[in-house]
């Protein structure tokens, strides 16, 4: 991986991951205003990788696709503010639907809702 000291020494099991594989299995996901922590549980304990980012919004898109997947059930408030998120990110209205199982024209509706 570019940019790593000869002194990192990586765990086995993410050696050879990219960032996406890296972001899609986390444990956790942080992203405080620039920095982004990564958090995996690993064989030898916790892997942390944290780092500075000016453009997160790929990091954003899929830290909410993971939270999408990862619950089942949604208000109307939640599909609204997930809408809101994603079209943030760049995400288009047919990708949000697919996403989130819903109508295109449903996304439109929660698109215009005041917030």
């Amino acid at each position: 991986m570019a940019g790593l000291s000869k002194k990192t020494i990586l765990p086995k099991e993410l050696k050879d991951m990219t960032l996406e594989e890296l972001v899609e299995t986390c444990d956790e996901f942080i992203i405080k205003d620039t920095v982004v922590t990564m958090k995996k549980d690993v064989k030898e304990g916790q892997f942390t990788l944290k780092f500075q980012n000016y453009t997160s919004d790929y990091l954003v898109r899929q830290r909410l696709v993971q939270e999408i997947k990862a619950k089942n059930i949604f208000t109307k408030l939640e599909y609204r503010d997930y809408v809101m998120e994603l079209q943030k990110v760049g995400m288009t209205q047919m990708e949000i639907s697919r996403l989130l199982g819903i109508s295109q024209a449903y996304v439109s509706k929660l698109s215009k809702m005041d917030a």
